[in-house]
């Protein structure tokens, strides 16, 4: 049940929902059902469905709602709301059956080709849905027989199967399909008077009749005429803008001031790596063997400097982070790359650009910019700019494309992935009917035939074509053979490959390997369409060159070239976009798809869930209507974010909102901590230290595999049967790292590998000695504290108060070791509440 590229449950599925839940309390009248938002749904995976029924209200009625959330979410993540409604034991209306069928001089319609030509319009049914059987037209009223495919759908546990509901209204879209469409197509949104009278109807009647502006009653029937349905009426909406996630998922990159430190000669020492300006003979060959050498230093700062040492990379032109500020591509790759660097390792590496065309950062700047601890800074003039995410505004009203429907979209990697997802969409939504698609492997590649055989059902004229866009002259020969009538009216440059791996064990061949497809197939098709007068140019980026790039470096560099790319052609007065697209769930999901388990948990924890193609898709056209030359379009859990903490990634922070962060530093600690972990341990007991840092590291685990609590990781089990990987590693080292205060080797999970081996090492690097035998008091005198702030200075008991705890002091302070609390004094004063401590003030102490 797909509408315009997005799979939706059908709104009859709702009105089964809330009658089937209604039949079950004893109030099966549905009054009144609206709907909100629509569930899209993935090819893969599953949603939650939530259904809740209040207490009846003063006059009877029970509201009803339904929500939903991906299945993979965590327990305490939001729910969607889809629906609500109002269920009432009874309306009093009587029942109307069909017996006069169909009525004379009806005039019936030709349904031959009405499921393809619905699926033109935007309306892509399945086979489970196409049961429309027979329809006819007479006097303003719409007629039709309905039937269920008895071998594929059992009816008889439903009240009234949401699917055999849904097909009862197709007639309705038949003028539609017959090219009688106008704006874009309806769908169902506020149902009212919806009963049903027979349960379990595998075959049905129809009858559809107007019921005021944009709203139509039906009557439903069996074969022999019956009543089994009446719906007093039901209004629909059109489709555009009732995608999810456009309003709140698309986001800019923009720059903000923040204070220059004053110079105190404090700054940190780090190396320094000037990164040299492009010469702009050959770019893409440019843009690999400056990142590579780069990568190479950034691999030589982890492998032999201190575990402390800060590598400061200076580029030029890298960012556009004021007006006019020019863009060099080869120096966005570049600090793409060191971004994904400082995502593994936090604090270990310094992003500087300047507006020096000589390339040159004063000392004093360079300096400043360390104090600030900052992971990132634009240096223009005397100013420092730092980067955030902001929300771009909610998708235009009208996100339809306008690209003339008989000229030819290219799409790159178009036979796959998220290119196949585009091509669907660019069809079913969009109307587009020439689409050449490219691929190394052409028509020989997976589901290359299918894809095609499938869009030329749906009436587009598809060419698949054999073309590794990093060759120009394969480019070149793909584009002269495009057909001089239908000329290229959109690039979509989809091609990519994906080789993930850490920083430390990136090589300059996996760097080229994935830089291949994206810089110089991008850099080919930029200059070899310069001629066609193009309507769009856009670039399919990844948010890894912005700020998910941990385990993909290569991959952050290649996009962030992509992304500049994209400013670099606005500048010049060419059209072009660059979406740096977040994680997108099911086949063809980009970066996310070949993700396991532990992967999407990873991600819904870190507060940037996976997009469904339904979102990702409507993103698509909210971005190309908002004008802006790069956007990145990604779901943002912000209550997942705020639970990080001091975790959150500083570009999101303002996102967060307060309490998110403890600072602008790279240097992140882990969520609640603060380099606590020593006082804690040193606060603890000697015989419980043990296993108090194994609580920790167990507790640490659990959040990086996403499990609940600590009790599902089972602590002699080795950290690679546990699910871990090289990113896991490298997350669990950071957070460990932030609670005990210091850097730890990048190599300590692997050297270590069961969390009680780690706990071992955490213990011989943190051990404090012998137990401070103050802490414990302290601590009693804090909660003290805590329950004397619970009463009032000017009270009755103030004095009396005031007294016992001089008294108390007194004692301390002149009394000899067989006055002072022993051990299993201290253990009883931890043990007691604040009721107990007050007796002992009283009645040990002898205060009275």
């Amino acid at each position: 049940h797909t509408v315009l590229g997005q799979t939706l449950l059908p709104g009859t599925g709702y009105v089964e929902l809330a009658t089937r839940t209604g039949h079950e309390i004893g109030y099966p009248h549905l009054a009144e059902l609206t709907l909100h938002a629509p569930l899209t749904l993935p090819p893969h995976g599953s949603a939650t469905l939530q259904v809740a029924v209040t207490n009846p209200d003063n006059n009877g009625g029970r509201t009803v709602t339904i929500h939903s959330r991906d299945a993979h979410a965590h327990s305490d993540a939001p729910w969607i709301h889809h629906a609500t409604g109002t269920l009432t034991a009874a309306n009093g209306a009587t029942a109307v059956g069909l017996t006069a069928w169909p009525p004379d001089d009806a005039t019936a319609y030709d349904l031959t080709s009405a499921y393809p030509n619905l699926a033109a319009q935007g309306y892509q049914y399945g086979p489970a849905f196409q049961n429309l059987r027979r329809a006819w037209h007479h006097r303003g009223d719409l007629y039709a027989e309905v039937a269920l495919a008895e071998t594929a759908v059992d009816a008889t546990t439903y009240g009234l199967h949401p699917a055999l509901l849904d097909a009862a209204l197709h007639v309705q879209l038949l003028d539609r399909a017959g090219g009688e469409a106008d704006g874009p197509p309806p769908l169902p949104f506020i149902w009212s008077g919806v009963t049903i009278h027979a349960a379990g109807a595998q075959t049905i009647r129809v009858r559809i009749s107007p019921a005021g502006p944009d709203a139509v009653s039906v009557t439903i029937a069996d074969p022999s005429g019956a009543p089994v349905a009446s719906i007093d009426s039901l209004v629909v909406r059109p489709a555009t803008g009732l995608a999810g996630g456009a309003s709140d998922s698309l986001f800019r990159l923009g720059w903000e001031a923040v204070p220059r430190p004053a110079p105190d000669g404090s700054a940190p020492d780090a190396t320094v790596l000037t990164v040299p300006s492009t010469r702009g003979l050959d770019l893409p060959a440019e843009v690999h063997a400056t990142a590579a050498s780069v990568l190479a230093s950034v691999r030589e700062s982890l492998d032999t400097a201190g575990s402390d040492a800060r590598l400061a990379v200076v580029t030029t032109g890298a960012v556009a982070a004021a007006e006019g500020d020019p863009i060099d591509p080869v120096a966005a790759a570049v600090w793409s790359l060191v971004r994904a660097a400082q995502a593994e390792h936090p604090g270990r590496f310094v992003l500087v650009d300047g507006d020096d065309p000589a390339g040159s950062l004063s000392a004093a700047d360079l300096g400043a910019v360390l104090v600030t601890e900052r992971a990132e800074i634009a240096v223009r003039g005397d100013a420092f700019l730092a980067p955030h995410l902001s929300r771009v505004a909610g998708p235009a009203a009208d996100t339809r494309l306008g690209w003339d429907p008989d000229r030819t979209v290219l799409i790159t990697g178009g036979t796959g992935g998220l290119g196949a997802v585009l091509a669907r969409h660019l069809v079913t939504a969009h109307g587009m009917r020439r689409l050449l698609l490219t691929s190394r492997r052409g028509p020989d590649a997976a589901g290359a035939r299918g894809l095609r055989d499938e869009l030329a059902a749906l009436g587009a004229d598809v060419t698949i074509a054999r073309c590794d866009v990093a060759v120009r002259g394969e480019v070149a020969a793909l584009l002269a053979g495009i057909d001089e009538r239908h000329p290229l009216v959109a690039v979509v440059h989809a091609a990519g490959v994906v080789d993930n791996g850490v920083i430390a064990s990136m090589t300059a061949d996996r760097l080229a390997a994935v830089l291949r497809p994206k810089v110089d197939g991008a850099w080919h098709l930029h200059e070899l369409t310069q001629g066609p007068d193009l309507a769009a140019f856009v670039l399919f980026s990844s948010a890894a060159g912005v700020l998910l790039g941990a385990g993909q470096a290569n991959y952050a560099a290649a996009n962030g070239f992509l992304d500049a790319l994209a400013l670099h052609r606005r500048a010049s007065g060419r059209p072009s976009v660059s979406l740096a697209w977040g994680a997108w769930t099911g086949a063809g999901g980009g970066m996310a798809a070949e993700l396991d388990e532990a992967g999407l948990r990873r991600l819904h924890r870190l507060g940037m869930p996976p997009l469904s193609h339904a979102e990702g898709l409507a993103l698509f056209d909210a971005a190309l209507a908002s004008g802006d030359p790069v956007l990145i379009p990604m779901k943002v859990d912000l209550s997942a974010l705020r639970r990080l903490g001091g975790e959150v990634p500083a570009m999101l922070r303002a996102l967060a909102g307060a309490g998110s962060g403890t600072g602008p530093s790279g240097r992140r600690p882990s969520s609640g901590s603060d380099g606590s972990l020593p006082r804690r341990l040193a606060a603890t007991p000697a015989a419980e230290r043990d296993d108090f840092l194994l609580g920790v590291v167990c507790a640490r685990v659990a959040a990086v595999l996403g499990h609940a609590s600590a009790d599902a990781v089972p602590p002699a089990r080795a950290f690679q049967e546990l699910g871990f990987d090289s990113l896991a590693a490298i997350e669990l080292r950071n957070q460990l790292g932030a609670l005990a205060g210091q850097s730890l080797p990048a190599t300590v999970v692997f050297d270590h590998p069961t969390p009680a081996a780690l706990a071992r090492y955490l213990m011989r690097l943190l051990d404090p000695g012998p137990a401070d035998p103050t802490l414990p008091v302290l601590a009693e005198l804090d909660r003290l504290e805590a329950a004397l702030s619970t009463l009032d200075p000017a009270g009755a008991g103030q004095a009396k108060v005031a007294a016992r705890l001089n008294a108390l002091l007194r004692r301390w302070q002149d009394g000899g070791a067989a006055d002072r609390p022993d051990e299993m004094a201290g253990h009883r004063l931890r043990e007691a509440d604040d009721d107990e401590l007050f007796h002992i003030l009283d009645h040990q102490l002898g205060i009275s």
